[in-house]
């Protein structure tokens, strides 16, 4: 194509994100064809138009040209066609990448952040288990002592009752030694 930058031939919003209609246009570019197709009659209408023409006039002037070297109105809307094919490809390939992007940086995140949920939920569960045993432990440690209280006052009271039947006995036969010893 002649002197006219791809970019120019649209009508393109500045606002639209540089990067995709630089994509896009380069698709188009790379797709272009041989001869007078589309893209030709397109820049040759954007040459006339720069001489203030207007559309109407600039595209019946090309269009008669462009007869002359065999080209129908079909075969300008088919080579457009082509171009929007093009543009849809272009199109699927994004949605493709777009799929695959949103699949790594928002559906992974949010498994894994599902997951985390998954795992807290399982270990606060686990921990609930343990505090329960916790508490049954600490009960049981209270039972355990006051158990073992009691049965710490009951030893000590037999023990103490046994000793005294114990020195009361010993005391009786120590009593009827020293009188042997002093009777007879």
């Amino acid at each position: 194509m002649a002197s006219v930058n791809i970019k120019d031939l649209f009508s393109v919003s500045n606002e639209l994100n540089t990067k995709s209609v630089n994509a896009l246009l380069r698709a188009i570019k790379e797709g272009a064809t041989d001869g007078f197709d589309y893209l030709r009659f397109k820049t040759s209408v954007k040459n006339m138009g720069d001489m203030d023409l207007g559309d109407m006039q600039s595209y019946k002037s090309v269009f008669a040209t462009a007869q002359t070297i065999g080209v129908t109105k079909d075969k300008l809307v088919k080579s457009a066609n082509y171009y929007k094919t093009i543009l849809r490809k272009e199109l699927e390939k994004f949605g493709t990448a777009l799929q695959k992007q949103y699949k790594q940086r928002v559906t992974d995140k949010q498994e894994q952040a599902k997951s985390f949920e998954k795992k807290i939920k399982e270990t606060k569960t686990k921990i609930a288990t343990l505090q329960k045993e916790l508490d049954a432990y600490e009960a049981n440690i209270d039972t355990l002592n006051k158990m073992a209280e009691k049965e710490n006052v009951k030893i000590t009271a037999t023990r103490e009752q046994f000793l005294s039947a114990h020195n009361e006995l010993k005391n009786s036969i120590d009593q009827d030694i020293k009188l042997m010893q002093d009777y007879l």
